[in-house]
């Protein structure tokens, strides 16, 4: 048997997969879950992400790998889109890991049929206050022009879109949520849409912001869903005492406008 051309036709075969089979392999529950699911891997095993609090020693901190899973059903225009993955703490590290006053961002290499050249991995750490500011209330920052790079242009079902546009949901009534609204780490936020000009006027801050002691972390993932309408989406979050976990997926709002997974660990 020549093994190597077995294995080039592997290769072969799983290069010319759409990404979303090529990251559901391995991942054995996922077409069994429910859409929006969260399952985290435990020694090679897939589980659901509730799962999670009963393998944490008390104290502990660690980094696992999740998959957010995506599941419409057979559709002859597939979803695609981005999912927004926002993770963070409400309590001190007790040995302190970098528990600051700073958002890191982080984007894996994208390819996009909405820009002819992909987008490099993209890492950096913007003020909190900055985020908080361009993200919940429209403002302009000194950190813009690190937005600017982490934020992108995908291909979705209505066409392209950018992942910090400001358009409101027409669909949705008074409510004023928007692409760049699902970054917000306020729920509220998230839910309704930007805090007003006249209440940051006024000095009124979200209350949910002092909640949250420190390593948050935003990501952006790409996904296409395949034929079957599955898509899986794996990233790497640290976990432990106080951890929470909030998936945003800008395709799939619903009606409540709540975060689209979440998980969190007291």
């Amino acid at each position: 048997m020549n093994w190597k051309r077995y294995a080039t036709i592997a290769l072969i075969i799983i290069n010319g997969a759409n990404g979303a089979l090529a990251e559901c392999i391995g991942i054995l529950p996922a077409k069994d879950q429910n859409d929006r699911a969260l399952l985290w891997r435990d020694k090679g095993r897939w589980k659901p992400m509730r799962e999670l609090n009963g393998e944490l020693a008390k104290g502990e901190r660690r980094t696992v790998t999740v998959a957010y899973i995506a599941k419409d059903g057979k559709n002859q225009d597939p979803r695609r889109g981005v999912v927004v993955i926002k993770s963070g703490f409400t309590k001190p590290d007790p040995a302190p890991l970098k528990e600051v006053n700073a958002i890191a961002l982080y984007r894996p290499w994208i390819k996009d049929p909405c820009r002819k050249r992909p987008y490099p991995e993209f890492r950096s750490n913007v003020d909190s206050n900055s985020y908080d500011d361009y993200h919940d209330r429209y403002l302009k920052t000194a950190d813009d022009e690190t937005f600017s790079q982490f934020h992108i242009e995908y291909e979705s079902r209505s066409g392209c879109r950018y992942s910090d546009d400001i358009s409101a949901d027409a669909f949705f009534g008074l409510r004023n949520r928007s692409n760049r609204s699902q970054f917000s780490f306020d729920p509220k936020v998230v839910r309704d849409g930007p805090i007003s000009h006249f209440a940051t006027w006024l000095g009124i801050r979200s209350a949910y912001a002092d909640q949250l002691v420190g390593g948050r972390q935003v990501q952006i993932r790409k996904y296409v869903a395949d034929e079957n309408g599955l898509a899986c989406v794996k990233f790497r979050v640290t976990v432990g005492p106080g951890a929470f976990l909030r998936v945003n997926d800008l395709e799939k709002r619903t009606l409540l406008g709540d975060d689209g997974a979440a998980w969190q660990r007291e």
